[in-house]
């Protein structure tokens, strides 16, 4: 293996699980130290979240080894700043939602409250997907909301603002 693969999970070790990183989880290797490969995660259920990982290579099996150097370019600029701030992305955010789960707000913001959307406000989860930690929410019939229009019910709000709650 060697920098710029891409890999795939094949046995998975508690300390994968730790790092909410998943059988067949793929990445790019960053580098290679031995019997040891850092690979870089993105998330495929949260666009935006990536995790930085040390994985031994027997765990591991190469996807692809090809790319073009326009790849590598883009790569090595992602690389970097993925690099820099690894400290603060040792896993993935966990998948906590899925499509149609009643969740509850669990802070208030000021971009929440100009629509009326405030701690304790209930709705569900229209795509389970996330996009920077945002996913979208159907507050349509929840008391208080103020909606733009008839049309427009659905928020974006970070998942790390909720939690999934019984109706």
């Amino acid at each position: 293996m060697r920098k710029y693969d891409f890999v795939r999970i094949e046995r998975l070790k508690p300390e994968y699980i730790e790092r909410n990183l998943g059988l067949a989880e793929r990445g790019s290797v960053l580098s290679v130290d031995g019997d040891r490969v850092k690979v870089l995660f993105c998330s495929a259920y949260n666009a935006g979240d990536f995790a930085i990982a040390w994985i031994k290579t027997e765990d591991l099996s190469v996807v692809q080894v090809e790319h073009s150097s326009g790849f590598v370019k883009l790569a090595d600029e992602f690389f970097e700043y993925a690099i820099a701030h690894e400290k603060e992305h040792q896993a993935l955010c966990p998948i906590k939602f899925e499509n149609v789960d009643f969740v509850e707000v669990m802070v208030d913001k000021p971009s929440y409250l100009k629509y009326g959307i405030k701690k304790g406000t209930r709705g569900y989860i229209a795509v389970s997907d996330a996009r920077n930690f945002k996913t979208i929410v159907d507050f349509s019939g929840s008391d208080g909301v103020e909606l733009p229009n008839e049309f427009m019910n659905l928020f974006d709000i970070d998942i790390r603002d909720l939690k999934k709650v019984d109706k």
